[in-house]
């Protein structure tokens, strides 16, 4: 029974220890990454800059999403281009394949559903984009205007998936510098620094 006892106590500071790590407020952010999956991707490991390099630079964008300590069953954002014309345009959309729904387009508002609760860094797609001039710009992931009210945020694990507001934590900076989380230090404490 002491056994019992404590082997109940440990696993329940285990998981009380890895629900402390995860925010209040989920995030959402974009990331230049590498090409493909392979290794998985399970932290965000890139960088948030992206420099012209001549004629048409190649990129690849990935979408994050930390959720808080509800947990995420579905998440609704929009990926919005810089203003500038022509100046980024996106091309292969590469979907992780945990999403088992998907309603709208990135640049239009989504909203992407997965059949098991993530609890952690989730990446929802990665997408070939290209940047055409050294005109600095940004693109963004904001609020879902097709929405209503617009959203940016998940829908939780909990009872009946309530809707949560999220927070974008880093957007693409073309030919301009950004503020990201260091790529070594993807914890709570590492987004909450940045606020």
């Amino acid at each position: 029974m002491k056994k019992v006892l404590l082997v109940a106590a440990a696993i329940l500071f285990v998981a009380s220890v890895a629900s402390a790590e995860l925010p209040i407020t989920p995030y959402l952010g974009l990331q230049v990454g590498p090409s493909t999956n392979s290794p998985a991707q399970t932290v965000p490991s890139g960088t948030c800059e992206v420099d012209y390099t001549g004629a048409r630079t190649t990129f690849y964008m990935w979408i994050w999403i930390l959720p808080n300590t509800a947990g995420m069953m579905a998440a609704e954002f929009c990926i919005e281009l810089p203003a500038v014309e022509d100046n980024v345009t996106l091309s292969t959309a590469t979907k992780n394949p945990l999403v088992l729904a998907v309603n709208g387009a990135l640049t239009d508002g989504i909203a992407v559903s997965f059949g098991v609760c993530r609890t952690d860094w989730t990446w929802i797609y990665y997408v070939k984009a290209y940047l055409y001039d050294d005109v600095a710009s940004t693109v963004r992931i904001v609020e879902d205007p097709t929405a209503d009210p617009p959203f940016l945020g998940v829908s939780t694990c909990a009872l009946g998936y309530p809707m949560v507001s999220g927070i974008a934590w880093s957007y693409l900076s073309m030919n301009h510098a950004c503020t990201c989380i260091a790529t070594k230090e993807s914890s709570w404490g590492a987004i909450k620094s940045l606020f």
